[in-house]
């Protein structure tokens, strides 16, 4: 049942994550890693870092605001691993939305922590333990059914002192599975041993990250321009949302623990990730293959890469959903010093693997396949909506717009080059 509960979540969030098992850094995400340049690290927690000469020399890109954007403010300087969800978004999608919902319900974190590509990330900040701790079956009141963004970031990354802050953020009082007994942050963050920083917001991690939550919850310190730079290079200019991002900078041990959890060779040294839905799932990662010493890294990164994908498209996990060709069809290609992946899930091919991650829940779960009911019911072509693609000639359009019947996986714009406007940045 965990088995199949892992692959279920993988559909909801393999597409849009795509490189999950790449990198079991982050969050059925993975080889999440950035500029390594983040400030000194104490074992009394992140160091206060002042501004970088450098954030005045380069005109952050102006992009659309994600649902993490409203947290980003609250987090302590020198993050060094960064990933955001949009739990409301996800719930939202017509085809991921009933499969999402039965997942993020029910007592599924343990599974998510185990799922593929997150094998890992005990060892590189926490996260996984943060997540089961959100799912666990005896929690009151099952947090993630209610929270509408999830932010994670971690500290220290590679070191045995790693640390991670997790940041829920709730629309308004969540309240237990069956709909009763309404409870306020304050009773969640107690429940799962954090802290109410708002009445919509809970922080969970220790308590020197907790303190420092509180303090900017006061300040409200704009989010360093370097990290604001990073996070908004993978985003598309056209794009609307995310359902899920990644940034990362991590330092030279957690480029290790990069290394050896992933066999990229050479790790990158800055990471962009994001990943979003409508009638297909479309995903953007851009790798930093910059090494002063090295100047054949970005050759070899991209080679690593490209060897990680055709990897990923045998994974029989993958292949049990159906997802292992558009892994295959991915484009790599490198510009300006980074490596770039783009991958596309086609509706068709995202519509069957929902179907069938579907049947893999169990009956306990909640499944939306139980009754037929669910969005993905669309796998024999449909989507189950009448949405546009997040991949076209801006990315993603708004729902209302039709979509061709045919499944263009491996044919769209965003894997055949990264000069059109869905795909590219300025």
């Amino acid at each position: 049942m965990a088995r199949g509960r892992g692959l279920a979540l993988a559909a909801v969030v393999a597409p849009l994550v795509s490189l999950a098992p790449l990198a079991p850094l982050a969050l059925l995400v993975a080889a999440l890693s950035l500029t390594q340049g983040c400030a000194s690290r104490s074992s009394s927690g992140p160091a206060t870092s002042g501004p970088s000469p450098e954030d005045a020399l380069e005109p952050v890109w102006q992009r659309a605001a994600t649902a993490g954007d409203a947290l980003l403010p609250l987090l302590p300087p020198d993050a060094e691993l960064l990933v955001e969800l949009d739990l409301r978004r996800a719930r939202a999608h017509p085809v991921l939305g009933p499969l999402a919902t039965a997942l993020l319900a029910g007592p599924g974190g343990p599974e998510l922590a185990r799922s593929p590509g997150l094998g890992g990330l005990g060892g590189l900040g926490g996260l996984g333990g943060h997540l089961g701790t959100l799912g666990q079956p005896d929690a009151r009141s099952a947090p993630l059914a209610h929270a509408q963004t999830l932010v994670i970031a971690s500290y220290r990354v590679g070191l045995a002192q790693a640390q991670s802050l997790t940041l829920l953020e709730f629309a308004a009082p969540p309240s237990s599975l069956d709909g009763s007994d309404p409870r306020s942050a304050a009773q969640i963050a107690s429940e799962l041993g954090g802290a109410a920083i708002t009445p919509q917001i809970v922080a969970l991690g220790p308590p020197e990250l907790l303190a420092a939550v509180a303090q900017r919850a006061e300040r409200r310190e704009p989010t360093p321009v370097r990290w604001q730079r990073l996070r908004a290079r993978s985003m598309p200019a056209a794009a609307t949302g995310a359902l899920v991002r990644v940034t990362a900078e991590l330092p030279f041990e957690a480029r290790l623990a990069l290394a050896r959890q992933t066999n990229l060779d050479p790790p990158p040294a800055h990471l962009s990730l994001w990943g979003d839905a409508a009638d297909d799932a479309a995903l953007v990662l851009l790798a930093d293959s910059e090494d002063p010493g090295d100047a054949a890294a970005g050759a070899r990164l991209g080679a690593a890469l490209r060897g990680a994908l055709a990897a990923l498209a045998k994974d029989p996990r993958l292949a049990a959903l159906g997802l292992g060709p558009a892994f295959g069809a991915a484009a790599v290609d490198r510009r300006e010093g980074w490596v770039r992946v783009a991958l596309v899930v086609g509706p068709r091919r995202l519509a069957r693997a929902v179907a069938r991650a579907t049947t893999l829940l169990p009956a306990s779960s909640g499944s939306p396949g139980a009754s037929g009911s669910s969005g993905a019911s669309g796998a024999s072509g449909s989507s189950g909506a009448s949405g546009s693609s997040t991949r076209g000639s801006d990315v993603p359009s708004m729902p209302g717009a039709r979509v061709p019947a045919a499944d263009k996986v491996g044919g769209s714009p965003c894997q055949a080059t990264f000069s059109p406007a869905g795909c590219s940045n300025p």
